[in-house]
């Protein structure tokens, strides 16, 4: 597909490495290496999830089975980019999850705005307004992703929306001025179920998917 996750200097490949492997668990070594469809040229080193994208020649991933009406679906978004893969897809929008919770919390406006529409990324900015008027401070942690579903994708001329159904482990921990935690508790998980939805026109020369919409049944990010 329109390439996949991220490109950084050959210099911190170890830490690319791990960053992956504890985010998407352990590879076989037989997966063809995601290419981006997120702009990360504004990361942290604290928000990255890195994947190396060195050009190799190995056999296309399969397409994950999906339902019925969802096939149907990426047939015609593959009628437009027959380099789409719902494989390389859900591996690029797993790291995209972290970085962008990562990012609301540190907070990583830059971050944010490159990976988000202006609607999201309103919202979210002034979430984080709010909780520093408050002189309160966000702690998040993503203990793991249990499930990434495709639920849905819908395509309107050459523009696709994507929905992933994410099914996650967190921390969430609110302190104030002080350090006093005020909601939350940092030695409990939390379990979320997060439905993003990311759009991309498939003509468009940029490979960059955004977050176009968010549901939640976690309060930090309904």
């Amino acid at each position: 597909m329109n390439g996949l996750v991220m490109l950084i200097a050959a210099g911190v490949a170890a830490i690319v490495i791990y960053k992956l492997f504890s985010v998407l668990g352990t590879r076989t070594g037989e997966e063809r290496p995601p290419r981006q469809i997120f702009d990360t040229k504004n990361e942290t080193k604290e928000s990255a999830k890195i994947i190396d994208i060195t050009p190799i020649v190995m056999p296309a991933p399969k397409q994950l089975d999906v339902p019925q009406d969802v096939a149907e679906q990426l047939k015609a978004v593959l009628a437009i980019d027959p380099k789409f893969s719902t494989e390389e897809f859900i591996v690029g929008a797993k790291a995209a999850y972290e970085m962008i919770l990562t990012a609301f919390a540190a907070p990583d406006l830059p971050t944010l705005k490159s990976l988000l529409n202006t609607e999201v990324y309103d919202n979210f900015a002034a979430a984080i307004a709010h909780r520093q008027a408050e002189n309160h401070t966000l702690e998040t942690t993503l203990v793991g992703i249990d499930k990434a579903n495709l639920l849905e994708v819908a395509l309107k001329g050459t523009v696709a929306n994507v929905t992933i159904q994410y099914c996650a482990k967190l921390i969430h921990v609110t302190k104030n001025e002080a350090g006093a935690v005020v909601e939350g508790d940092a030695t409990q998980m939390i379990d979320v179920v997060d439905v993003w939805t990311f759009s991309r026109n498939l003509k468009s020369r940029s490979p960059n998917w955004l977050l176009v919409a968010t549901e939640s049944m976690d309060e930090t990010f309904s």
